[in-house]
């Protein structure tokens, strides 16, 4: 590797000459005012006069510290950003870590001119000075040659520090392997530093240390004043101002691993840091849109929908479900507790398996023209879906969606399918793993494929057959079932348990409402009256099974009610029976059976009158219990709102106490 470049990013053992010559750039002595806002820290003007300079007399590919910023954007939500650099700890699990730490530095010193920093800590490889570089520079990844692991740009660290804050400081240890020996390195990726000095180069300063018995001694790659050089950037840019701070850093790792601090962390638009750290001690939360009040209060008594409702703004939710399977001993340590892994499969009941190939063969092509490589693992090719109700189902929580893995990885958390106007399909959640669709940058979302799309119409075709199937266990009403009483999607009919009005001696009498373009024929009642008391007069049931069509019984109307086809010929039939035995009460027998079946309508009516009641009496109240949290919310809110200012007011009072006793 040359000295002065890596993939397109100035290195720069000298500052490339022209970041310092001999001293800082009375440029860089005062920080220049620009927004703490991520989304308008592009917006700055440089002065275009400066001319590239070249490295060993050739031009390297220049890249505008503005990029910096706008790679930055593809992470849109600050937890995805997170997430990456938590992605890159666990893929050192192969070199030895067994831990990432994630912490908050100088939150209670605010009052002291400290503003809050972001720690990640892993005691995994560490990185050797040709690696730290690798890790600053654009593009460079040997990570997407390895099938176990999850990184594959090499592009996450640049995007993922430069979203959550301004500049980031990196301390790596490597112990000693083979032929090396055992390193510390130290590199700055600065922003504030970029624009305030008005580079248009990227220019990344690094110090490198050799471990020997005696201590750390200085690793040369050119020169001394290089070197001298860079250690003053990186102490005139960085939250550590002397040397014996930095290399307290590097004591903190231990014998091996790596330690990130990032720095000037971004604000929202209200001045606030975007990341809040006071409000839960042991967790980082998302300020602003992303909590939901109603949610929150939801959480409290759902607790199995609780990473569903929490996990957009709180990262120890997100991180406990952040992963399908966590190596035995590798540990998640949030500000000092454990996130304990959550397996969302054991929030789920009247759980359903169902295995999804989306080829038919390794030799059909993909959407992208390439085939599947014959030795691809066949496991690879398909995924194992797991749905089930969530086990607070029963209290109706607007909750569904599949959590889609790729390589171990939660790529879309809750991903909705199924977009119903109404109750359909709530409460259904689903987990698997699908590794045959390749994620997008952010690994927020998947690349929009016809492979993915195949994948979407498939869980969409499950969900809506479970709950077809399943939606009565947890209070919801089905109105489509078929004749044979199971679920269907053709149209409604009557459930099997309901669809025996009357039965007696053996007469099954089912009612349909008539609709009023039916083409079905009529038969006149008088008609029906006469061709029943035919049989009174000597005719068999068989002699009634071989008349004509035009004397048999479609369908009786009478008061709405239809009696549906083949009834009133089985009627008919047994009505003739029993004239047999009786033969003077069969005009009285028909009647009474037309006066119950009227009855049993009308019973049939009421009771879905109460129903409907009972449902409108329960909606009813189930808003003004929400009404009444979210009241209780609101004023809860504010009380800690109240309290928080009173906190930090009383934090002022004793600092500037203090500061008066001090002075005294």
């Amino acid at each position: 590797m040359e000295q002065g470049k890596a993939n397109g990013i100035s290195m720069s053992p000298s500052l490339q000459s022209s970041c310092v010559s001999g001293v800082i750039p009375k440029s860089s002595q005062v920080h220049k005012s620009h927004s703490r806002q991520f989304w308008k820290a592009g917006d700055y003007q440089v002065d275009s006069a400066e001319k590239s300079l070249p490295v060993g007399g050739i031009e390297h590919i220049r890249i505008h510290p503005k990029f910096l910023h706008s790679n930055a954007t593809s992470h849109k939500w600050a937890l995805g950003a997170i997430a990456e650099l938590l992605d890159n700890a666990l893929d050192e699990v192969s070199n030895g870590a067994t831990f990432v730490k994630i912490d908050a530095l100088n939150v209670d010193s605010v009052g002291d001119g400290k503003s809050p920093m972001l720690l990640f800590q892993d005691n995994g490889g560490g990185m050797n000075p040709d690696s730290l570089r690798h890790c600053m520079s654009f593009g460079y990844s040997v990570k997407s040659k390895k099938a176990n692991t999850i990184g594959q740009y090499g592009n996450g660290f640049k995007t993922s520090t430069m979203r959550l804050g301004a500049d980031v400081i990196v301390f790596s240890r490597t112990p000693a392997k083979e032929a090396r020996v055992a390193t510390c390195s130290i590199g700055l990726l600065s922003y504030t530093f970029l624009r305030d000095t008005d580079r248009q180069d990227i220019i990344v300063p690094m110090v490198d240390f050799e471990v020997q018995s005696n201590g750390l001694q200085k690793l040369l790659r050119s020169h001394i004043n290089d070197w001298d050089k860079n250690m003053e950037t990186i102490k005139r840019w960085s939250p550590f101002s002397t040397e014996s701070e930095l290399l307290e850093q590097l004591k903190f790792i231990g014998q091996q691993g790596t330690r990130i601090i990032v720095y000037n962390l971004w604000e929202n638009d209200e001045g606030e840091l975007e990341l809040d750290f006071h409000m839960d001690s042991h967790d980082i939360q998302l300020r602003g849109v992303n909590k939901d009040a109603g949610k929150i209060m939801q959480s409290d008594h759902l607790p199995y929908s609780k990473h569903f409702l929490s996990y957009r703004y709180s990262l120890r939710s997100y991180a406990s479900i952040l992963y399908l399977r966590l190596p035995s001993l590798f540990k998640i340590i949030l500000r000092g507790v454990e996130v304990r892994h959550h397996c969302l499969v054991n929030e789920m009941m009247i759980v359903e398996k169902h295995t999804y190939k989306p080829l038919k063969s390794t030799g059909e092509m993909l959407s992208d023209g390439k085939a599947i490589d014959e030795s691809q693992h066949i496991l690879d090719m398909k995924a194992v879906v797991t749905l089930g109700f969530v086990k607070d189902a029963k209290e109706h929580p607007n909750i569904q969606g599949f959590n889609v893995y790729h390589k171990n990885r939660l790529i879309k958390p809750f991903w909705q399918v199924w977009n119903s106007s109404g109750s359909h399909g709530r409460g259904i959640i689903g987990v698997l793993e699908a590794n045959f669709v390749e994620p997008a940058h952010d690994k927020q979302g998947f690349e929009r494929t016809s492979v993915l799309a195949r994948l979407e119409a498939r869980l969409l075709k499950m969900q809506k057959d479970y709950w077809f199937s399943h939606c009565h266990k947890v209070g919801y009403y089905n109105h489509y079932v078929n004749k044979n009483g199971r679920p269907s999607l053709i149209g409604p009919s009557i459930p099997k348990n309901k669809s025996n009005l009357h039965r007696q001696n053996g007469l099954v009498l089912k009612a349909f409402p008539r609709s009023s373009r039916s083409r079905t024929r009529r038969l006149p009642a008088k008609k029906f009256q006469k061709d029943a008391c035919r049989l009174t007069h000597g005719e068999s049931a068989q002699q009634l099974r071989e008349m004509p069509r035009s004397i048999s019984c479609t369908e009786v109307q009478d008061g709405g009610i239809i009696v549906a086809e083949n009834t009133c010929k089985d009627l008919a039939i047994g009505d003739a029976q029993q004239q047999k035995a009786h033969p003077s009460n069969s005009r009285e027998r028909y009647e009474f059976l037309k006066t119950e079946f009227r009855r049993l309508q009308q019973d049939l009516f009421g009771a879905q009158k109460q129903m409907e009641a009972a449902l409108e009496e329960r909606n009813t109240l189930k808003r003004e219990l929400e009404d009444e949290r979210s009241h209780g919310m609101e004023s809860d809110t504010e009380l800690r709102k109240k309290l928080k200012e009173a906190v930090m007011r009383v934090k002022k009072l004793e600092a500037e106490n203090m500061r008066l006793k001090s002075s005294q």
